[in-house]
């Protein structure tokens, strides 16, 4: 991405405030500051959504199955990519690899996943859903898509695939902008 991070800051979201008025708001050397709009800026819609999606699965689940958001997030993507390592898995979710780390300690303790050595790879450890994870899975997975078709029951059928390609398209120049840098290959100094 050759962008640089302040060229991004375009679009709607990003306004010039002028305030000659209110002397306390001005920049040094009479520069315009940037205010940025959050009700118009996509990241913290998107935040918005699952935020409030997270926090109304999370009274379902929390009490009756012991989870957390974390812990819920984690089973839904073994759901559906298992085996994963721990590592596979905070790249899925997105998440912190400490948060993954501790929700899979808490899972693992609640049996709700197994861990066994990966047999192509003996240094490394998958995670997969114990039969009560699939059970817990099955039971919580249901709610969630409910909460999906009511959020998107205005839409029509044209629109929701369009958001679900323009989500696609959004996720995948995200992976692009926050991926890790590689690390650098070790090179021969003589």
């Amino acid at each position: 991405m050759s962008e640089s991070k302040t060229e991004m800051a375009t679009g709607s979201h990003v306004k010039r405030k002028d305030t000659p008025d209110d002397a306390s708001n001005e920049e040094p050397h009479g520069e315009a500051s940037v205010v940025l709009n959050l009700d118009d800026w996509i990241p913290y819609q998107f935040s918005y959504i699952s935020n409030q999606t997270s926090l109304y699965l999370e009274d379902f689940y929390s009490a009756r199955f012991g989870l957390s958001v974390t812990g819920w997030r984690v089973m839904a993507n073994l759901a559906i990519h298992a085996p994963l390592s721990a590592k596979e898995v905070a790249a899925h979710t997105a998440m912190d690899q400490v948060q993954v780390t501790r929700a899979i300690n808490h899972l693992h303790k609640i049996g709700m996943i197994s861990r066994r050595t990966d047999i192509h790879d003996r240094r490394k450890v998958v995670l997969r859903l114990s039969r009560r994870g699939s059970d817990v899975y099955s039971k919580i997975a249901p709610l969630a898509i409910e909460i999906e078709r009511q959020l998107l029951a205005e839409l029509t059928a044209e629109e929701i695939s369009t958001l679900r390609n323009l989500t696609q398209k959004v996720i995948a120049v995200a992976k692009k902008i926050f991926e890790e840098p590689d690390e650098p290959a070790d090179e021969d100094e003589s």
